[in-house]
C-alpha cells in the first residue's frame, strides 16, 4: 500500500494550497523497467527476483554507482530522523504493541528502522485532538517511512509529502523556539545600537525557502508585482534573495545599513 501511493503520487496528505509533483520515475517507467531487468546470461530473460537493478538507473544517471542517486536517499533517511525525533518528543510515536505505549527509547531514535514506527492511538498534542495538518503529517511520515526504497519510487513527489512535514511541523516550530532562545539567552537586554550591528541570518540560503512556505511565488497576487515577475526563475532558484538589499532587505533587523545588508548577512 505505501509503495504504491508513493509510486503513483496519489497517497499521502496534501497540504491546502500546495501543488504536488510527479517524478519522471511515475510518469514514464513501470515497476518491471527496474525490477525486472534482461539477465544476459539468461537469454535476456527479466529477472524474476524482483529485485531492483542499478543497470535500469545508468540511462538517466549515467555516473550513479548506488541507488543513493545525488544524495537523495540520504537526505530522506536524514530527515526521516529528524522527523521521528520530533514527534516522538509530542508524543505521537510508539513501538510497543500494547498498552503502555511508551515513547522510542534514545536508542531507537535513528536507528534505521523508521517502518517500525507507529502512531501511538488515541494521541494527541496539549491534550487535544490532533489538528486535519498534524494528522496529515503523521500519516506522511509513516508513509515514507513504510514505503521502501527512501522515496526512490517517485522522488519529486516523496519530497513534497515529506519536505511539507520537514518544514512545515518540524522546521517552523524548531525555528520559532529558536528566535525566542536566543531573545531570552543573548539580546533580551542588548542594546539597540550593537543589535543592529550583531544580529544576522543564521542560514541566509535557506532564506527563500521559508518565505515561500507562506509566499509560494504561484499566487495572482504575488505575480502581479513587476519585479517578482521579472525575477520569478531566479528567485525560486535562490540566486536573488527575498531578503536581499534591493528587494526586501533583512526583516531581523530592517534598519540594518544598506552595505551590511544583502545575500551574505
Amino acid at each position: 500500500m505505501c509503495i504504491r501511493d508513493s509510486f503513483t503520487g496519489v497517497g499521502g496528505y496534501h497540504f491546502p494550497g500546495q501543488t504536488y509533483g510527479e517524478s519522471t520515475h511515475e510518469q514514464r517507467l513501470s515497476c518491471v523497467d527496474c525490477h525486472m531487468v534482461p539477465v544476459a546470461d539468461n537469454s535476456s530473460v527479466p529477472d524474476h527476483s524482483f529485485n531492483p537493478n542499478l543497470s535500469a538507473c545508468l540511462s538517466c544517471h549515467a555516473t550513479a554507482t548506488t541507488f543513493d542517486v545525488n544524495g537523495f536517499e540520504s537526505d530522506v533517511k536524514a530527515a526521516l530522523t529528524q522527523i521521528e525525533t520530533w514527534f516522538n518528543a509530542q508524543g505521537l510515536l510508539t513501538r510497543a504493541t500494547a498498552t503502555p505505549y511508551i515513547p522510542l527509547t534514545p536508542t531507537q531514535l535513528g536507528d534505521g528502522n523508521w517502518a517500525e514506527d507507529m502512531p501511538v492511538p488515541g494521541s494527541g498534542t496539549d491534550g487535544g485532538l490532533l489538528t486535519q495538518n498534524q494528522a496529515g503529517a503523521l500519516y506522511d511520515y509513516i508513509l515514507v517511512a513504510r514505503g521502501g526504497a527512501y522515496g526512490v519510487h517517485n522522488p519529486k513527489s516523496v519530497s513534497y509529502t515529506h519536505l511539507d512535514v520537514y518544514k512545515r511541523q518540524i522546521l517552523t516550530k524548531a525555528g520559532g523556539l529558536r528566535h525566542v532562545w536566543l531573545y531570552l539567552t543573548e539580546y533580551r537586554n542588548t542594546p539597540v545600537e550593537e543589535s543592529k550591528k550583531t544580529i544576522k541570518l543564521r542560514e541566509p540560503a535557506e532564506m527563500n525557502d521559508n518565505c515561500m512556505l507562506c509566499h509560494s511565488t504561484e499566487a495572482t497576487l504575488w505575480l502581479k508585482v513587476p519585479d517578482h515577475r521579472a525575477s520569478l526563475v531566479d528567485t525560486r532558484a535562490g540566486r536573488i534573495g527575498c531578503a536581499s538589499e534591493g528587494c526586501h532587505g533583512l526583516a531581523h533587523p530592517f534598519f540594518q545599513p544598506p552595505s551590511s545588508a544583502g545575500d551574505k548577512r
